[in-house]
C-alpha cells in the first residue's frame, strides 16, 4: 500500500458508487479520479439477511480501502422513497461512525457542488444524471452509459468519481496520513499558541509551535475558503475571535 494519504468518495445507495485514489506529496497538477479505482458495491439485503449486513458489508469495504479521508455526497432533496431516504442515512451513519472510531477525516459534499464541478452548474436544465455521466466520459476519459433505463448503475461510478474530484482539488494539497492527526477526541493535545494568515483565497489557522516545522501544512489547524454563503469578512472577523479564544484560554490555565 502507498504511504501517501487516500481518498475515498461515496456516493450512497444500495448500488453504493465508491472512487479512491492516493494523493502524491507534493500534489501533481491537473490529478484526477481513476477509472481503475473506481466501482460499485453491492450493499442491497440478499436472501436470509437482516438490514444489519447491508453496513456490516459496508464496513467491511471500508476496512478493505483503509482510508486517510472519506467524503459523500450529501443529499438533501427528498428521495423517491421513504426506504431509500432510510438507506441512505443508515449508510452515512455506518460511514460517520466508522470514521470517529478510526480516527478517519469525514465530509459530505453537497449535490450542487458536485453538479457543479461536473457541468458548471449546481441544478437546473443540463444538470441530470445522462449529463453528469457525460462530463465524466469527457473529463475522465470513461465510457459509462448515459441510459436511465432501470438497472444502469454507471451514474452512481461518475458521481463518485465526481465526489473524488472536489475532494482531490480542496484537500488533497494539504491532505496528511490520519496517523499524523491527534488521534481522537479524547486526546489531551491542544495548542500553546495558534496564529492566523491569509493564503490566496483561502484563511488558515495553524498552531504556532509546528508552524515552522520543514513538513508542508505541519501546522495547519483548519482553513475557510473565501467562496460558499458566507463572506470572507465574516470568516475573518469569527478566525480572529477564535484566535482570541484560544490564545486566551491558554494564558488562563497557566495563572
Amino acid at each position: 500500500m502507498s504511504n501517501f494519504p487516500r481518498i475515498l468518495a461515496i456516493d450512497p445507495g444500495a448500488s453504493c458508487g465508491y472512487a479512491y485514489i492516493d494523493i502524491p506529496q507534493p500534489l501533481p497538477k491537473a490529478l484526477k479520479a481513476q477509472v481503475e479505482t473506481a466501482g460499485l458495491w453491492d450493499l442491497s439485503n440478499k436472501r436470509f439477511e437482516d438490514d444489519g449486513m447491508r453496513y456490516l458489508r459496508l464496513e467491511k469495504h471500508l476496512v478493505d480501502v483503509n482510508p486517510d479521508m472519506i467524503m459523500f455526497e450529501q443529499v438533501k432533496f427528498r428521495h423517491k422513497s421513504r426506504q431509500a431516504e432510510a438507506v441512505y442515512h443508515s449508510i452515512v451513519n455506518t460511514i460517520q461512525m466508522f470514521c470517529k472510531k478510526n480516527n478517519i477525516a469525514c465530509t459530505g459534499v453537497d449535490t450542487s457542488a458536485v453538479k457543479t464541478r461536473a457541468v458548471g452548474k449546481g441544478g437546473g436544465k443540463g444538470t441530470k444524471k445522462p449529463n453528469i455521466t457525460d462530463a465524466a466520459n469527457a473529463f475522465f476519459g470513461t465510457d459509462f452509459s448515459l441510459s436511465e433505463k432501470q438497472g444502469n448503475t454507471d451514474h452512481n461510478i461518475a458521481d463518485a468519481m465526481w465526489i473524488l474530484q472536489c475532494g482531490i482539488e480542496e484537500w488533497g494539497p494539504v491532505l496528511r496520513p490520519r496517523e499524523q492527526w491527534p488521534t481522537s477526541t479524547d486526546s489531551t493535545y491542544f495548542p500553546s499558541e495558534v496564529g492566523m494568515r491569509v493564503e490566496g483565497k483561502h484563511l488558515i489557522i495553524f498552531d504556532c509551535e509546528f508552524d515552522n516545522n520543514s513538513e508542508e501544512a505541519a501546522g495547519e489547524l483548519c482553513r475557510f475558503a473565501s467562496d460558499g454563503d458566507v463572506n470572507m469578512d465574516t470568516k475573518l472577523a469569527f478566525a480572529q475571535q477564535l484566535v482570541k479564544l484560544v490564545n486566551g484560554k491558554k494564558k488562563r490555565s497557566k495563572k
